[in-house]
């Protein structure tokens, strides 16, 4: 079943149950007592329903900015960069960082946070304690773990720009710069012995 099918198939069953609720809600007259309304007052009827239509709206703009097809893609292309990290000699990198960014500007419909792309659709949808938990320890150390490689790129960057240096230096001025390097080598030696 394709990604679009899942996706029609779902609202199709929220809309269902949605109209279900809605003809349960036309048949009982308002300010009677019923089965749902508990001997509640009306006006209590009414801010408990406003309460569950606010969480419902909620539940809904949760879920469908977690299934966003938009979303499912960068998602995809977030968790095969940090699978192919190695073997592109870190260009995937680029992308975790693009990704990162575009989270903060865009917010989470089209660009999930970093750490939410390992955990699969269906058990985000079930929520509960323990996935939020593994959640929020995924997002940390996703987090971490980009810090800690973009910090080893500027200093793999920073020596690599050392060495050119280093090496147009002696190209411009070889015996200035071998004689410099052997003194220096020299008083080092002589510096041991006294």
């Amino acid at each position: 079943m394709s990604v679009d099918e899942q996706l029609l198939d779902l609202n199709n069953e929220e809309e269902k149950k949605a109209g279900d609720l809605q003809a349960a809600k036309r048949e009982s007259p308002l300010g009677a007592a019923s089965k749902e309304s508990g001997g509640l007052s009306f006006s209590e009827q009414v801010h408990l329903s406003r309460q569950e239509d606010s969480q419902t709206a909620k539940d809904k703009k949760d879920k469908s900015s977690a299934s966003s097809p938009f979303r499912l893609v960068t998602d995809k292309l977030l968790k095969s960069s940090w699978a192919n990290l190695i073997s592109s000699w870190g260009l995937t990198l680029l992308y975790i960082d693009v990704h990162f960014f575009l989270n903060q500007v865009l917010g989470k419909k089209f660009f999930g946070p970093l750490g939410e792309e390992w955990i699969p659709p269906k058990i985000k949808r079930a929520g509960g304690d323990q996935v939020k938990r593994f959640s929020g320890m995924l997002k940390i150390s996703e987090k971490a773990g980009c810090a800690l490689l973009n910090l080893l790129l500027i200093a793999i960057v920073i020596g690599l720009l050392a060495l050119i240096s280093l090496i147009a230096s002696f190209f411009s001025n070889p015996l200035k710069v071998a004689l410099e390097w052997a003194t220096s080598k020299i008083t080092g030696f002589a510096d041991l012995f006294k």
